[in-house]
């Protein structure tokens, strides 16, 4: 029998993820678009990263406008975590955004609840229903 989870991760609404973008690349994509050097950005994100690291490591949280909330935690094994809350402006509805570009695995499944594609499983999966 099949986990609930796993009929949910199955057919669940997801972004087909395309390549990771590097420094270097995010760095040029900055400049090119800001009439910057790629230097001064990598200067800039490395001095953003420093900062971070030194602001949170005291335990303070940091709003950065346009990205969101980067705050400092720690675990249950007292190791030292960052957790991010995205900025409102950077999450949206996909159903409603003409700009996005990227592909979404699954859209015919926007707005269905775990129930609906539980059943969706069955119906498709009646060797392994789930549990």
């Amino acid at each position: 029998m099949a986990k609930r989870i796993e009929a949910i991760r199955a057919y669940r609404p997801r972004l087909k993820r395309v390549q990771r973008i590097e420094p270097e690349e995010f760095a040029a994509y900055v400049a090119r678009h800001n009439r910057r050097t790629v230097g001064d950005v990598r200067h800039a994100l490395y001095d953003l990263s420093e900062a971070l690291q030194t602001l949170l490591r005291e335990g303070k949280s940091v709003r950065l406008e346009g990205i969101g909330l980067v705050m400092p935690g720690i675990d249950m094994q007292g190791n030292f975590t960052v957790h991010l809350k995205p900025d409102r402006s950077l999450q949206g509805n996909v159903q409603d955004d003409p700009a996005l570009a990227a592909i979404v695995i699954n859209h015919e499944h926007i707005g269905k609840s775990a129930d609906e594609l539980t059943a969706l499983w069955n119906r498709e999966h009646p060797e392994n229903p789930v549990e």
